[in-house]
């Protein structure tokens, strides 16, 4: 509805109601014509005609249709406020907007951070795991160490003493040579004195025997392994005080060969030979 409209419908309701006070006080003379005659004066005044009645309401809507329109000059300002109002709520939406994304985009680091500590707890302990199995397996591994290091006291003993054995044995090889030799020269002409050296019985039969130490190929590496005395192989003699087993002789005279294969082999050759 416009300001017109508006102002035509309050002259109206203002006529309605004027005519009704008027109707009103028409009725009230009506039913007291006494009081009518005392106060003359006073209802002369009030009673007017009709169309004076409808003049003021005509000016009273006219004022008031003023009134109504009078507003009009301050809708640009209101238009302005609006529409500055429409702008602060929609940049209010995208803000909120933005900080709903924000909120996901924690919401989602969260979930992500929550993953990680939880694969880093996981982590965590699967070191713990290995630490105890590293720490157990260290403790295995120094009480091996220690296991080793008695073994390796042990073996250290036992080289030794094989290496001690090794001597003995093939000194056991060698006296058999000796003793060959021995009983095949025992004639008189050749058996050897008592207060006659080893060594030097040996030289004078390689002398007048040649063709027998040529037969056997007890060459000169040989013959030194067949030198008694001091500062020879043999110059203790034989400490075995058993005959050993072949066993224990053949890693022995193995051994040996792989230092002087040319002498231990002839003189094996020699000890095992059917021939005197």
């Amino acid at each position: 509805m416009d300001s017109k409209s508006t102002a035509k419908l309050v002259k109206t309701r203002v006529c309605q109601h004027l005519e009704l006070s008027t109707q009103d006080d028409l009725e009230l003379h009506s039913r007291h014509p006494s009081s009518s005659s005392a106060s003359s004066s006073s209802s002369s005044s009030n009673r007017q005609p009709l169309a004076e009645c409808k003049l003021r309401a005509k000016e009273f809507a006219e004022q008031d249709a003023t009134v109504l329109t009078t507003p009009h000059n301050n809708v640009a300002p209101l238009r302005s406020t609006s529409s500055r109002l429409d702008k602060v709520m929609q940049q209010l939406g995208q803000l909120l907007a933005r900080v709903d994304g924000r909120d996901r985009q924690i919401r989602e680091l969260q979930a992500a951070i929550s993953e990680q500590q939880a694969a880093i707890r996981e982590q965590q302990a699967a070191i713990r795991e290995l630490q105890a199995a590293y720490s157990a397996r260290d403790s295995q591994i120094r009480e091996l160490q220690a296991g080793n290091s008695e073994l390796r006291g042990r073996v250290d003993v036992l080289a030794s003493q094989s290496a001690a054995h090794r001597v003995v044995l093939l000194r056991h090889v060698v006296d058999l040579a000796h003793k060959k030799l021995e009983e095949r020269f025992d004639s008189d002409e050749d058996r050897r004195p008592q207060d006659m050296q080893f060594s030097v019985w040996l030289a004078s039969l390689q002398g007048s025997h040649p063709q027998y130490f040529e037969q056997h190929h007890l060459d000169a590496p040989a013959l030194q392994l067949l030198h008694k005395g001091r500062g020879t192989p043999f110059h203790a003699g034989d400490l075995a005080a058993h005959q050993p087993p072949q066993a224990h002789v053949d890693p022995a005279l193995a051994d040996a060969a792989l230092e002087q294969p040319a002498a231990w082999n002839t003189l094996w050759a020699f000890v095992t030979s059917p021939e005197r």
